[in-house]
């Protein structure tokens, strides 16, 4: 295709793309006629593949997912020219494999491994007209599991206790910016934003490089042969201990309510935040964008699994052992724990179409089982990001569940 060439589109019929089972999908394309279109679920078993004619692709289906369109000029594989997605009876979706019997021993056992109460280590890092930032690290006492190290973003007046914000963080090996959660705080709200590795957020950048090219190079394959082994088991039992370094700030510092604790977290956050929902019984709402660790075992089903596909998969099928440890980590297993507990605590799902990353498919599973009342804030034509709309919908969201009364005597 030459540059003067006017790019195709494709785009579904309906402006809200949800369609029932076994209802007519309508893709139109737009300067695409002849070239090669390729109809997935959610990227990818193959449903239909073909050529554009007459600027219309049919299709329909009778199971439950999200559909994929791709065009491309070849069948060869690479960058689409252009892509969209539908989503067909999507609150029918159910997990691919049962939560193992034995996931909740597992998992209360591990948590016998972090103190009753965090000592946290304090000292002031920024202060801004409206907020002030500290730095806050705890010791686990474990040292497979580190040290916690986070940010804390408080309002600088704080007349009154109020409610209280978990922010876990997306993949790689990094300093978490302080900017990234000043709004929490101005918002009138309590927030610790939380290193997802045992690391300090204050180190030179050279040192994040030495380890991700080293000790934590490919961090996500670390240890996945066994539940015991994977690096997301001190990963998720960190982020279970973050309620108790919130529980043990001290009041002139942080005039936490006790009462409304929100996690929340972006990919890999979205994964720690699962965690962090089912493992922590004062946890009272959950706030999901574009969430790791969906249904590992999708492909079992022509699915594709959420990121980080920690699961290798063979022509025969997939590494058992790899599949076996990766249910224990599993969003939607997470998900279901939490419901099975009765607690019906709110949740906020950010679910973006065309994320190749982490697929909309796992995404709506774990928000059908997760109980409560679940809020979808849905993305038709954005893949794997954290966009200003769900930053909007998050703050709507959370004014509606855990408002900052200010007034209250």
């Amino acid at each position: 295709m030459t540059e003067t060439t006017t790019k195709p589109t494709v785009r579904p019929e309906r402006h809200e793309p949800n369609y029932s089972l076994g209802e007519k999908i309508r893709f139109l394309v737009e300067n695409g006629d002849s070239l090669r279109y390729t109809v997935t679920w959610d990227g990818k078993s193959t449903i239909d593949a073909g050529v554009v004619r007459d600027g219309v692709v049919h299709v329909a289906v009778d199971e439950p997912g999200y559909v994929r369109i791709v065009l491309r000029e070849t069948d060869a594989p690479g960058e689409p020219l252009a892509e969209a997605a539908v989503a067909v009876a999507p609150e029918l979706l159910t997990p691919t494999l049962p939560m193992p019997d034995d996931f909740i021993d597992f998992w209360t056992g591990q948590l016998t491994r972090l103190p009753e109460t965090a000592d946290p280590q304090i000292f002031l890092h920024e202060e801004h007209e409206t907020d002030l930032v500290y730095g806050v690290s705890a010791d686990t006492g474990d040292p497979d599991l580190g040290t916690v190290y986070a940010w804390l973003h408080v309002p600088r007046e704080q007349p009154v206790p109020v409610p209280g914000a978990i922010r876990y963080h997306g993949a790689g090996v990094y300093g978490v910016p302080t900017q990234y959660t000043r709004e929490w705080a101005q918002s009138g709200r309590i927030c610790l934003s939380v290193n997802p590795h045992p690391i300090p957020n204050t180190w030179p950048q050279e040192r994040y490089d030495e380890l991700l090219k080293g000790k934590l190079a490919n961090y996500t394959r670390h240890g996945r042969e066994s539940r015991e082994t994977s690096i997301f088991l001190p990963m998720f039992l960190r982020a279970a201990f973050v309620p108790r370094i919130m529980a043990a700030l001290p009041e002139p510092i942080a005039r936490w309510d006790r009462s409304h604790l929100v996690v929340e977290g972006h990919s890999q956050g979205g994964g720690q935040t699962f965690a962090a929902a089912a493992l922590v019984p004062e946890v009272s709402g959950a706030a999901f964008s574009c969430p790791t660790h969906c249904d590992h075992a999708a492909p079992l089903h022509g699915r594709p699994a959420g990121w980080p596909q920690i699961v290798d998969w063979r022509e025969d099928g997939p590494v058992p052992e790899h599949l076996e440890a990766a249910r224990y980590f599993d969003g939607v297993n997470f998900a279901t724990w939490t419901a099975m507990q009765g607690r019906s605590i709110p949740s906020l799902f950010g679910i973006c179409y065309l994320d190749p990353a982490c697929p909309p498919t796992g995404i709506h599973t774990a928000a059908n089982v997760i109980g409560g009342e679940v809020t979808k804030h849905l993305d038709f034509v954005t893949a794997h990001i954290y966009t200003e709309r769900f930053r909007d919908a998050t703050f709507r969201w959370l004014d509606k569940y855990f408002p900052v009364n200010v007034s209250a005597s």
